[in-house]
């Protein structure tokens, strides 16, 4: 599943954001245009199958939709700014919590189906 994946990797983005105290620029981009992407997989999985999901999968895959647009446009922004090591560390903190409630949810998603 390419959202897990990219979610994963994002996480790992994150965790070296924390060590290096900065986020790389070309990474940072690369990662939200992965995301996009994975949130745009996740939207066209629901219109095509949305009948033949139970509520609650459809609800979940709704939500991982919503979490990977969030990552995507915050890195985006984060990778437009350079930010001082402090804020940078507390911002990595902050999307490492959200991928890894992402992964979760994109776990259970993908052994549902």
């Amino acid at each position: 599943m390419h959202a897990l994946t990219t979610t994963r990797a994002f996480r790992e983005l994150a965790h070296e954001a924390i060590r290096d105290a900065h986020f790389p620029q070309g990474m940072a981009s690369a990662m939200a245009q992965s995301a996009a992407e994975g949130s745009r997989r996740l939207a066209k999985l629901l219109t095509a199958q949305r009948a033949a999901l139970a509520p609650s999968l459809r609800d979940g895959i709704e939500h991982a939709r919503y979490e990977l647009e969030a990552l995507s446009e915050s890195v985006s922004l984060i990778s437009t700014y350079n930010l001082p090591p402090r804020q940078a560390i507390s911002l990595a903190v902050m999307l490492r919590a959200a991928a890894d409630q992402t992964i979760a949810r994109l776990r259970r998603i993908e052994n549902a189906v």
